[in-house]
Parts: structure tokens; sequence; C-alpha cells
């Protein structure tokens, strides 16, 4: 069953449609909401709620085309409304991250340099790095995402991709430099590993006049090869059997969930996709390296560290104890 027949069925009525949607789709977005969310239950959650949105949203939707950022964009809505929850009065406040800090120093290979550089991205930037590096979302599919136009989507993709590619190459000369360069060492004296936008931005300006650093920080890290490195995120252990039975089954318990996720959906636009709830800002800076950046030195790297690994997520393992939506 392709995507238009998918949405037929679901217009339709007819649990399959759902079904396989599910099957087709629900890997990526359970590890785009444990990006978001950090907590493997939060994200079991959101993604549940996800496919029960949909049950009654993708009605309105016609083009197959936009069925993938359609869930892509209501799993994001779904996980900045959790995200505001926790931030109220008496919330857990923030979210962690699914992915575990760097833990020490040293090494440098590919998934030390991801994991030292992305605590230095913000919160907008490492979502619309997710979204356009590892999902690999055109602009058109990225701008119904965030719920911005398309020079707005190209600018956010911009941004986080040289926002992550400066941080990789800081990781970079923190990683291999202190070695060569007395005055780098002493800068990162007592440093665990992860970088800050302040520090990346500081080591930066360090390489630009030093002759051991600069080389390291010139060069050109594929940042989109080096994000799919990282191991793949499995969801939870019966977490299929859980969602399907909430969102396609006929108890009374699964029908009035429905009917509340329903009536608590986001409002549509006019093409059928959930309206967003903090797009990105409207103005980007100018950058020196155009986006096409990122694709043209992608083969300068697809050797670090061995062959580049498929991946949905960001860690190894699930959480403990999460078993799925409540």
């Amino acid at each position: 069953m392709g995507d238009g027949e998918i949405l037929d069925a679901i217009a339709a009525g007819d649990p399959a449609g759902l079904t396989i949607a599910y099957d087709h789709h629900a890997a990526e977005i359970y590890g785009f909401c444990r990006v978001m969310l950090g907590d493997p239950g939060d994200a079991a959650e959101a993604l549940q709620d996800t496919f029960a949105a949909a049950g009654s949203g993708l009605r309105a939707l016609r083009d197959a085309a936009h069925l993938r950022p359609w869930l892509f964009a209501m799993a994001r809505a779904e996980c900045h409304r959790r995200r505001s929850d926790r931030a109220a009065p008496g919330g857990t406040g923030a979210a962690g991250d699914a992915l575990a800090p760097p833990g020490d120093a040293g090494g440098a290979g590919p998934l030390a340099l991801v994991r030292a550089a992305l605590p230095a991205l913000t919160g907008e930037e490492r979502e619309v790095a997710e979204l356009s590096l590892r999902y690999e979302l055109a602009s058109g599919g990225l701008a119904r995402v965030l719920g911005v136009s398309g020079r707005r989507a190209r600018a956010a993709a911009a941004r986080a991709q040289d926002a992550f590619g400066r941080a990789l190459r800081a990781a970079l000369v923190a990683r291999t430099g202190r070695g060569s360069c007395p005055e780098l060492a002493g800068m990162l004296t007592d440093w665990d590993g992860a970088l800050t936008a302040p520090l990346r931005d500081q080591i930066l300006a360090h390489a630009a006049g030093c002759g051991a650093c600069g080389p390291r920080s010139r060069r050109e890290l594929a940042a989109g090869v080096l994000l799919n490195m990282l191991p793949v995120l499995t969801a939870p252990a019966g977490l299929r059997d859980q969602v399907l039975r909430a969102i396609t089954g006929e108890s009374p318990a699964a029908v009035a969930y429905r009917a509340r996720v329903a009536r608590r959906s986001w409002p549509y636009d006019r093409s059928g996709f959930p309206r967003q709830p903090s797009p990105p800002p409207p103005t980007a800076r100018r950058l020196k390296a155009p986006v096409q950046a990122t694709a043209a030195v992608v083969a300068a790297l697809a050797v670090v560290g061995g062959s580049t690994l498929l991946a949905t997520g960001l860690t190894g393992q699930p959480g403990p104890g999460s078993g799925g939506p409540r």
C-alpha cells in the first residue's frame, strides 16, 4: 500500500491505513521525538498521540507526497506541547537529551566529535539539523514541518547546519590540538568534553590566529554523514502493539482516548498541516559558506571511522522502564 492508498484508507476509516502508516514511518518519528523530549516514555506517548491525531487530521490531506512531512509536523507540535507543559508551574522542567554526555575530553573519532558538538546548538538549531540532515527533509517539507515559508525554512537549515559545522570544527580542535598548543590546553583545563556555544566560539576565535590550531579549524566536516553515524535508537519493545490498540481499537478506552486527542489537537492550516507553536526566528545572518557546502564535502569524510551507520535516533538502547505511553 503506497502513501496515496494509506490516505484513502484513513479517510475511509479503515484501520489498515493507520497500521501501515505506523509501520512505514513510526521508527523515524519516534527517533525525532526522543531528540525533542529526551525521555523514552515521553517520546512513546508523543508518538502515540501523533498517530492518534493522524486518524482524524490526515483526512483533510489529499497530497500523498505530504504524508511523511505531516507526521513530522504533528510530532513536532506534540513535542512542543509537552515541553511547554513541563515549563509550566508544577511541570517537570526542560527535557533531557537522548544523547549521553561525552564523559571525557579525549578521543577524536566521529562519534566523539558529534557528542561534543551537539550541546553547543540551540534547541531550534538542533531540531532543524535533525530534520534537514538526519531525516533529509527538503526545503518544501521542512517549511511545512516548521510552519514557515520556504525562504525561512532554507534560512533555518542554513543556520543550523552552519552552527553544527562550526561546533564540529571546534570539537576537532579541542580534542586533537591540546598537545601541540599550550594556549588551547590552558583554555580547556577541566573541560568535561561537551562544548557550549561560548566555548565553541572561543576555540574558533583562538584557532583563527593560531598556527597550530588553524589548519584543524578550517577542515570542512561532513555534518550530515557524522550525524548519521550515531547509533540507531530503537523503540521500546511492545510499543507497536500498544499504539495500534490505542489508535485502531474499538474498546471504550481506546475510543475515548482518540476523542480526547482529537479535541486537543492543534488547529490546521489551509493545507491541512497542524499549525506550529514556535517557528524559528525569521531573520538569518549571512553565512560565509552556503548550505550546498555540506553536500560538497560529504565524500571527504565518508570514510572517517568506518562505514556510515543508518540512524533513526541518538542512543543505542531505549531507556529503562518506558513501557510505552501511559
